[in-house]
């Protein structure tokens, strides 16, 4: 079922730039997972929402490759919002997650950490960023790449981007029904729009 779970980003590692801290209840965070399995076409896709995260952006206008980014995403808040199951169903769903999936009590976070932030174009309040990094997610560290799209107005930052993760990459258990007719597809698509404020 897609999750996307606790986690750190970082860009760079200078503690230097302008700070921004993350305003979550302005920010988005999902996991969109599909269906797998013979009888897939009869499954729904799962559109998992990260929900308690919080963190700091440090942008250096003039050299945006030194610039960072921080988050912690609880893997406990993810909750399933797709609009094909009822209340109980998305309960049932979360329980999974949490419990099979994710591990939350073995592993309460995800964490990924820069190891190099790659302009690809720079404008007055614009950014186009292409992160790298590790990303430690249920126990298994693997490198990640985010392009990122970085705007900044009036004091806000906002930072939208998608990347690509795997159940299988990650020791992930790919949850399923009907004995193992439908499951989850293997990838995991995550989404994120942050906005975070000058201070």
């Amino acid at each position: 079922m897609r999750l996307l779970l606790a986690f750190v980003f970082i860009w760079g590692v200078a503690q230097e730039g302008d700070r921004y801290v993350i305003d979550a209840p302005a920010s988005r965070f999902t996991a969109e997972v599909g269906t797998a399995g013979i009888l897939s076409m009869f499954g729904h896709d799962h559109m998992v929402a990260i929900r308690d995260f919080s963190g700091e952006a440090r942008l250096v206008k003039e050299a945006p490759e030194r610039s960072s980014l921080r988050i912690t995403i609880e893997a406990a808040s993810l909750a399933e919002v797709g609009k094909d199951f009822s209340e109980d169903d998305r309960k049932a769903i979360d329980k999974d997650v949490r419990e099979k999936a994710l591990e939350v009590s073995k592993h309460p976070q995800i964490v990924f950490r820069s190891t190099r932030v790659i302009p690809k174009s720079t404008g007055e309040t614009e950014y186009q960023l292409e992160i790298r990094g590790n990303l430690t997610l249920h126990g298994v560290t693997r490198p990640v790449t985010v392009p990122t799209r970085v705007m900044i107005q009036e004091g806000v930052l906002t930072a939208r981007g998608k990347f690509t993760v795997r159940h299988t990459d990650y020791q992930i258990e790919r949850l399923s029904a009907a004995v193992g007719t439908v499951k989850a597809a293997n990838e995991i698509q995550v989404s994120f729009m942050l906005v975070a404020r000058k201070g």
